[in-house]
């Protein structure tokens, strides 16, 4: 099981690359004291770092579609890594290299965590697959909310309302 497809060009599409790159820890890891493998750690001024962040940003903007190509290729691999292997950051060890993109969506509040529902299918035999709520079979919605009690009440009140709404739509055809 790996990482699923249909998350990508969602991330694509609502990351703020800047504040991606700044979030991610790469900017501090690549400053690292030296003694602990890294670059030795000089202090530069703000505007510097800003410079590099912006010919990061710059390089992903520009190259959006070879690393929607490259990424859909290669699903498993995350954001930061995607970046690494296209060389458009350089491989600098350090935990910024584990950085969830999808973690990062949802702490930046660029999207909510209730929009997406993982699911190893019906019968739970599966490979994983992260499913916008919106998208999910009524069938299923309406399985979750009958089988999984401990379930989130933002997931709960989502699926509720999501069923109140494919109700009335289908009371107005």
């Amino acid at each position: 099981m790996g990482r699923c497809k249909e998350r990508i060009p969602i991330i694509l599409e609502h990351i703020d690359w800047y504040d991606f790159i700044l979030k991610s820890g790469y900017i501090d890891a690549l400053y690292k004291p030296k003694d602990t493998g890294y670059l030795p750690n000089i202090n530069f001024p703000p505007r510097y770092i800003e410079s590099i962040i912006l010919k990061i940003v710059k390089k992903c903007k520009i190259n959006v579609n070879q690393i929607y190509a490259f990424w859909l290729d290669n699903p498993d691999l995350r954001l930061i890594q995607v970046l690494i292997s296209m060389d458009i950051i350089e491989n600098v060890p350090g935990i910024w290299f584990y950085c969830e993109e999808t973690e990062y969506m949802i702490t930046s509040h660029i999207l909510k965590p209730e929009l997406f529902w993982v699911s190893y299918g019906k019968d739970g035999d599966q490979e994983l697959k992260h499913i916008l709520l919106k998208d999910m079979e009524t069938d299923h919605i309406e399985a979750c909310l009958r089988t999984q009690k401990n379930m989130h009440q933002y997931y709960r009140k989502t699926m509720e309302k999501i069923m109140r709404i494919r109700k009335l739509q289908k009371l107005s055809k």
